[in-house]
């Protein structure tokens, strides 16, 4: 299993850096036309609801709950909204 995770990730490290193939450098419009990765994921809707499904796994769970016992309702959707907008703007949205 540990020689699996090494292959995989001397795999992604190779594809990530390689340059840019040929078809990318002489065809810029073909590039423009393909939508962004936030949309491709459905946009702000899909990214909130992700969001609302990873955030409630660690406040439910007794080893992550006191990370957030000290925070209000409004600081919770606070950290929320910080992390939605960090997806989308990591994804390519607005």
């Amino acid at each position: 299993m540990r020689k699996l995770r090494c292959l995989l990730a001397v795999g992604v490290i190779a594809m990530a850096s390689t340059g840019p193939s040929l078809a990318e450098t002489t065809a810029p419009a073909t590039v423009a036309a393909t939508p962004t990765l936030y949309k491709r994921l459905g946009g702000y809707d899909a990214l909130a609801a992700v969001t609302d499904d990873f955030l409630a796994r660690p406040t439910g769970d007794p080893q992550f709950a006191r990370l957030f016992a000290g925070h209000s309702s409004d600081s919770l959707k606070h950290i929320r909204k910080l992390v939605v907008d960090q997806l989308c703007a990591a994804t390519g949205g607005p």
